[in-house]
């Protein structure tokens, strides 16, 4: 599907339920949530919040086209300037699987040939993940990619996102534990997070903190996640 596709889907669905009014409008959404703990604080702090995840009920898998479209019907109703945070699954993209994978800096989508199941599985929901990312940017929606620092999922980034490393062991994690958000959350990834991830590593441990150079308006660089 290409991005003027989605435009289709997009306004199918605009058919079917109609404009986003006011009172469903959303500030903040947590997809792939899990025990939905960002989802919880944003209720927390007044936040008009939801969250998905497939753990919930099957309906919100988004390998499905059900779940597909869930997760863009929500997506929709996110208001400009506010926040999506997907914490998408790591096991296909980190460095523990590219034994069984294949996935390399060079082939990030893993070889043409002979993909496993699991491995086309990743990418279709990479794929779909990329989608409702460029519905974000162009609606003017803020978001966040949440995934470990050895993860491949980064040589997706678009729309000149900003990454930075923070360490889970210094937040009461067991092990150091480095993850890496990257986004379009200028003030959040740039300024608070910057300084937490100072903090977390030290001073002179070189957290890593970059800018992407924005990209062409088309899906040719997802072409390998099939």
């Amino acid at each position: 599907m290409r991005f003027s596709n989605l435009a289709v889907v997009m306004t199918s669905i605009l058919a079917s339920f109609g404009e986003v009014t006011e009172d469903q409008e959303l500030d903040f959404c947590e997809v792939f949530a899990g025990c939905h703990i960002l989802h919880s604080g944003a209720e927390a702090w007044g936040l008009r919040s939801r969250c998905l995840d497939v753990c919930y009920t099957r309906k919100m898998n988004i390998l499905t086209n059900f779940g597909f479209i869930l997760l863009l019907s929500v997506v929709r109703r996110i208001q400009r300037s506010g926040t999506a945070w997907y914490a998408v699954p790591c096991s296909s993209w980190i460095w523990l699987s590219r034994g069984s994978t294949h996935r390399s800096w060079v082939q990030a989508a893993g070889p043409r040939r002979g993909r496993s199941s699991s491995v086309r599985k990743a990418n279709k929901l990479a794929r779909r993940v990329a989608y409702a990312l460029e519905y974000n940017f162009r609606k003017g929606v803020e978001y966040v990619v949440e995934n470990p620092s050895s993860s491949l999922l980064g040589c997706f980034q678009r729309h000149g996102a900003r990454r930075v490393t923070i360490y889970l062991g210094s937040f009461g994690a067991r092990t150091l534990k480095p993850v890496t958000l990257w986004g379009t959350v200028g003030r959040l990834l740039s300024d608070h997070l910057l300084r937490v991830g100072q903090q977390s590593a030290g001073a002179d441990a070189g957290v890593v903190f970059e800018d992407f150079d924005d990209l062409e308006g088309d899906d040719s660089e997802l072409e390998d996640l099939v």
